[in-house]
């Protein structure tokens, strides 16, 4: 703490531990938030909602599909 106050990043100890926080908060919603689409994913699993992929070509054909998918959805094309 004290080099990064000698540093002139921050104006005191309370602007400094303010930071800290922030960082903290942020990094926890992250965590929340990838627990959740985690949660989503196993259940999806459960509910037999999942695709096996067993080569590189099933593997590209998937992501070939998703990608007309999402273009179709949009209406523009993804790679643009």
């Amino acid at each position: 703490m004290k080099e990064r106050l000698k540093s002139g990043a921050y104006k005191n100890t309370e602007e400094l531990v303010s930071a800290g926080l922030r960082l903290l908060e942020a990094r926890e919603k992250g965590i929340d938030a990838l627990r959740a689409e985690i949660m989503r994913g196993a259940n999806d699993i459960k509910q037999g909602r999942f695709i096996t992929c067993t080569s590189d070509a099933d593997l590209s054909e998937l992501e070939q599909t998703i990608t007309r998918d999402a273009e179709n959805e949009s209406g523009v094309l993804a790679s643009q």
